[in-house]
């Protein structure tokens, strides 16, 4: 374990290195993943018409702003970086060190939080004051909130892992990728609230797990769920870890053979 350990923190100090050399890019980036700042002036003018679902634009602007927050800490990168390493033979380079490459990649996705973190911890408590979101949020949740988002992040990167791991059997991966991208803004809360949906659309999406990617910490930010919702989404979530975990090293088991066998 203390070998892993040092082996994941010198791929995070070398990842870290490397990405602070493209700052710009990553401005760019960040700027590429506004869709809930954009939702929330939609509601928050929606909202101006009358309360929606007891609602008003304060409240909009709180979850969207969370939800922004935890967007930032979930990059889009790793289906396309594993994609390319596998179709391009890349992989094989990897396979030569001692760690495997999922630990690498792991390191590469929590850099990116790194960079993005101070960035981010600036700009939302600035736009929360200015909002007035700041009366919405239930601090009391914070350590719920925390928690949430952390496997939150490592379900998005378990899902773009797996998106990635199919290109040992496809070359489409990139358009499995577009897809999951459109369901993940869709039913994980970054255009639409999830406890605003339709309660038997509600109870369906909640058994997926795109909610509790960014939904599910955003609604623990503002005090939405009850107890027993809190402790159900926290069992659907690491329930929903678990069989990604798995299935994604049973894939990359599989994968690495048919690797081989195409002669990398």
């Amino acid at each position: 374990m203390i070998r892993l350990l040092k082996a994941f923190w010198a791929c995070f100090a070398g990842a870290y290195a490397i990405s602070t050399q493209y700052r710009a890019e990553f401005l760019l980036y960040m700027l590429s993943g506004v869709t809930p700042l954009i939702m929330m002036f939609v509601w928050i003018s929606i909202a101006r018409t009358g309360a929606v679902d007891g609602h008003g634009g304060a409240w909009f602007a709180a979850y969207f702003l969370v939800a922004y927050g935890v967007r930032q800490f979930n990059p889009i990168w790793l289906t396309r970086e594993l994609d390319s390493e596998v179709r391009l033979g890349r992989l094989s380079v990897q396979l030569m060190r001692p760690l495997n490459p999922y630990w690498r990649l792991l390191a590469w996705h929590v850099s990116d939080m790194a960079i993005r973190g101070p960035i981010v911890f600036l700009f939302i408590p600035l736009a929360l004051w200015i909002s007035g979101g700041y009366a919405e949020l239930s601090f009391e949740n914070a350590p719920f909130f925390v928690l949430a988002a952390v496997a939150g992040m490592l379900l998005h990167f378990h899902m773009e892992y797996l998106l990635g791991l199919s290109a040992f059997w496809t070359d489409q991966s990139l358009a499995f990728e577009g897809f999951y991208l459109t369901l993940f803004s869709l039913l994980g809360g970054l255009v639409v609230p999830i406890n605003l949906f339709p309660e038997a659309v509600r109870d369906l999406i909640l058994l997926t797990p795109f909610p509790y990617i960014f939904g599910f910490p955003a609604g623990i930010a503002l005090g939405v769920p009850d107890n027993a919702a809190l402790l159900r989404g926290f069992l659907i979530q690491g329930g929903w870890l678990l069989v990604l975990g798995s299935l994604g090293q049973i894939l990359w088991r599989r994968g690495l053979r048919r690797y081989g066998a195409a002669g990398a």
